[in-house]
């Protein structure tokens, strides 16, 4: 049944526009039918009746003067005549984009009509202008209406909930604005694209590259196009079009409303998304602190302690030292580094017989007093369940030892190294996914979390310095080479002598000596693919006959545009799943990008982690809300993961979120 409407005596049928844009296709001759001819006939006569000629725009808007301009190609003009003296905004479309910008906003908006959309009044396509003039919204954007704008007053609560309200209806008609079968995605919706009216009621414009998608088939893949601020990471990442592309967007609009912050605005070294989620990490680690209770680890309880104490008060005694490694016994020795050897240790009167890790520092080694005081202030400091966690230490008769929490699966490279020389199993996709995800939760915690003027960079960030407790837990460790500093300046530099691990070392840090907490993220995408292929940074391998071996970037950067399938373990190749897979090696190339500026924060790999994380638990425990719902609300899930059945989906959501928002 048709939708329609009926609007300045012409009666509009927009819910199956779409058959109409087909009218060269093998579907359209397939499923054409009286009524989608008709409206395709309807549609061609209700284009020419929006025809506006160019003599008449450029009379309203004096020949596009410069005082008309109120934003990038968008003009204020007055039409007349049988427009009846109406205000309007002209925009201007970019010929160089072809006119495909131009014909697809043109061909959606002529078909919507909804009071959160914004009017289409006509169109000229004349002496190669390409123009859509639409309603004038008098109070600009919701953009403009954020902080930093003393020309716009502040909005209430009310009217922001009024305006979130408006939008979310005005996204949901445009989902169901061509049929059940169909589903229109904005791809670019953000405060920008909302317009305010008279009333500050929001009219969604901007549809020059919205899509039409089939429910009823696969995934669509396209070039992600949108605003970085605002743009769905799993959209940006995959390619993948979904409805969920415009609800992430619109969840950034709504934090935008709650903070009076654009997403876009960082004052702060921090889009106002990643500074939402840091919040809610925060607030998570607290909970998680809360809920162990009296079940805490001695790890756990000298956290705790930290609060309360001086460095002087961790200090042990070499005679206690002694004791619990037995002077040192070959028996206790676990490793050893540049620094030193680290021996485990048990003392039944200090640390109620739990195993702690002895790191003893070599003073002819790359450690000296210096590096052994920088260590030590630095872990004191430390508070993270993905940080080893500092105990206590000595410095006595000229030793220099740190007792830290035992990781009892040892570091990631040892285990890597274990797993290829066939003495330990192969860890599974999601171990890994789990391991890279904590480190990076740690590395973020270094860069962020001790407060914007105590920024720490580790400098040698590598799988020998990622130790793995018995849950194979991932605790960033060895800080004698880090180095801190501020953050109150957006590009925040510190120029010293290059130091760390040549295969994880950022190139650009190893020339200049500029060391940026982007060095660390360089320094992680080594050990991502060293998580991805089960290979060492540091191994030579030639992977087609008569090729010189190469070390494991190179050979990532060989082979990346190929897909990388060559590289990728074999032990998980066929466990993975392709959207996880796909998430993983973009997010850990662009950490090895030789432009620093094309690196991702920390909390932006922390959140790609995880999405590749969510899609392969997807994969091994489809739906898991399926025991929750009732059987016909059980969303179908096809083989390569997409949702077949969006109305099992909704259902799904409901059951999912608390609070709606009444009436969208």
């Amino acid at each position: 049944m048709f939708q329609t409407e009926v609007i300045a005596n012409r009666v509009i049928m927009y819910n199956y526009i779409p058959c109409v844009l087909l009218d060269n296709s093998a579907d359209y001759q397939n499923h054409a039918t009286a009524s989608t001819i008709i409206i395709r006939s309807h549609l061609h006569q209700n284009l020419e009746n929006l025809l506006i000629p160019l003599k008449e725009i450029l009379l309203a808007t004096g020949n596009f003067s410069h005082e008309l301009i109120r934003y990038s190609g968008v003009y204020k003009g007055q039409l007349s005549g049988r427009w009846g003296n109406r205000t309007a905004a002209f925009k201007r479309h970019d010929p160089k984009k072809k006119g495909e910008e131009f014909r697809n906003e043109l061909q959606m908006m002529s078909s919507l009509r909804h009071r959160n959309i914004i009017q289409l009044i006509g169109y000229c396509d004349e002496g190669g202008e390409m123009i859509t003039i639409y309603d004038y919204a008098v109070n600009g954007s919701l953009e403009s209406h954020m902080v930093g704008n003393v020309q716009k007053r502040e909005l209430t609560w009310v009217e922001r909930l009024k305006i979130c309200i408006g939008a979310a209806k005005g996204l949901k008609y445009l989902q169901a604005s061509h049929g059940e079968d169909k589903i229109l995605v904005h791809k670019e919706f953000k405060s920008g694209k909302i317009l305010l009216d008279d009333n500050l009621e929001p009219l969604i414009s901007g549809l020059g590259y919205s899509i039409v998608l089939d429910r009823n088939k696969g995934q669509v893949y396209g070039k992600p196009a949108g605003d970085r601020y605002y743009i769905d990471p799993i959209y940006q990442d995959s390619g993948i079009i979904r409805s969920e592309t415009d609800i992430y967007s619109l969840g950034v609009v709504l934090f935008e409303m709650l903070t009076g912050i654009s997403a876009s605005f960082d004052n702060i070294q921090q889009p106002l998304i990643n500074r939402v989620r840091r919040i809610i990490k925060r607030l998570e680690e607290a909970l998680r602190v809360q809920e162990q209770g009296d079940a805490l680890t001695i790890a756990t309880r000298s956290q705790l302690s930290h609060q309360d104490k001086k460095l002087e008060d961790f200090r042990v005694p070499l005679k206690e030292i002694n004791e619990a490694t037995g002077n040192f016994n070959n028996k206790t020795w676990i490793g050893k580094g540049g620094f030193g050897v680290v021996y485990k240790g048990q003392s039944s009167k200090r640390w109620q017989n739990c195993t702690v890790a002895i790191k003893r520092l070599n003073s002819e080694g790359r450690q000296g007093n210096n590096e052994f005081q920088n260590e030590l202030n630095m872990m004191f400091r430390f508070h993270h369940h993905n940080i080893i966690n500092f105990i206590g230490y000595c410095d006595e008769d000229n030793e220099m030892i740190i007792v830290n929490e035992y990781a009892s699966n040892g570091s990631l490279e040892d285990y890597l190294a274990d797993v290829l020389d066939n003495k330990r199993r192969s860890l599974t996709w999601v171990e890994r996914l789990r391991i890279c995800i904590g480190a990076a939760q740690g590395l973020d915690y270094l860069h962020w979390g001790l407060g914007e003027n105590n920024r720490v960079i580790h400098r040698d960030v590598k799988s020998g310095n990622i130790l793995l407790d018995d849950n194979l837990e991932a605790k960033i460790c060895d800080f004698g080479l880090s180095k801190s500093g501020s953050t109150d300046k957006p590009q925040s530099k510190l120029y010293t002598k290059a130091a760390g691990t040549r295969f994880y070392m950022d190139p650009l840090y190893q020339e200049s000596g500029m060391l940026q907490k982007e060095s660390d993220v360089y320094s992680l995408g080594v050990v991502l693919f060293e998580m991805l292929t089960g290979l060492l940074a540091y191994y030579e391998k030639a992977i087609e006959k008569g090729d010189e071996p190469q070390f494991l970037i190179n050979l990532v950067r060989r082979y990346f545009d190929d897909g990388l399938d060559v590289l990728v373990d074999p032990s998980i190749k066929d466990e993975m799943d392709r959207r996880s897979f796909h998430i993983f090696k973009y997010v850990a190339y662009e950490c090895i990008s030789l432009n620093s500026k094309d690196r991702p924060t920390m909390d932006t790999i922390i959140d790609r982690l995880e999405e590749a994380l969510e899609f392969q638990m997807l994969r091994e425990n489809p739906c898991p809300l399926g025991e929750q719902l009732e059987p016909e609300a059980t969303a179908k899930v096809t083989e390569d993961g997409s949702d077949r059945d969006h109305r099992s989906t909704e259902k799904a959501n409901k059951a999912k979120v608390a609070v709606e928002l009444e009436g969208c």
